[in-house]
């Protein structure tokens, strides 16, 4: 498990939300919420979701800016959010097959995440 902290700031804002948060170290990292309680729940969420993707990718995740580091407006206010996540250990390869091999494959029943691990695993001359 790992723990992390990123500093997200919320705005009031136009439409069919009172507040906008942003996290400014993780680019496309949003949510709304009508009341700053919804704001910091959403927060969670929205920065779990975009930090497990980021692991999943195999992006580097990075370093936090500190709270007090913003010039924030009137209207703009900064608050910690905190997520614990499960540490990835795996990652995702893309893989291509011939066809007729996949066909063959498929109506056999081939679980291929296992075949692969095997396949790989025979290469490498490991158990």
């Amino acid at each position: 498990m790992k723990k992390f902290v990123f500093p997200a700031i919320a705005e009031t804002c136009d439409g069919f939300a009172n507040y906008c948060v942003s996290f400014p170290d993780l680019q496309g990292c949003t949510t709304t919420g009508n009341t700053l309680e919804e704001c910091r729940r959403n927060a969670v969420e929205a920065l779990e979701l975009h930090l497990s993707g980021m692991l999943l990718d195999g992006d580097k995740i990075p370093e936090p800016s500190s709270e007090d580091s913003f010039e924030l407006t009137s209207d703009e206010l900064v608050f910690l959010v905190e997520v614990t996540l499960e540490e990835v250990n795996e990652v995702t390869v893309p893989l291509s097959l011939p066809l007729d091999l996949y066909t063959q494959a498929q109506v056999a029943g081939v679980d291929f995440s296992s075949a692969f691990l095997r396949g790989v695993k025979a290469e490498l001359q490991l158990q």
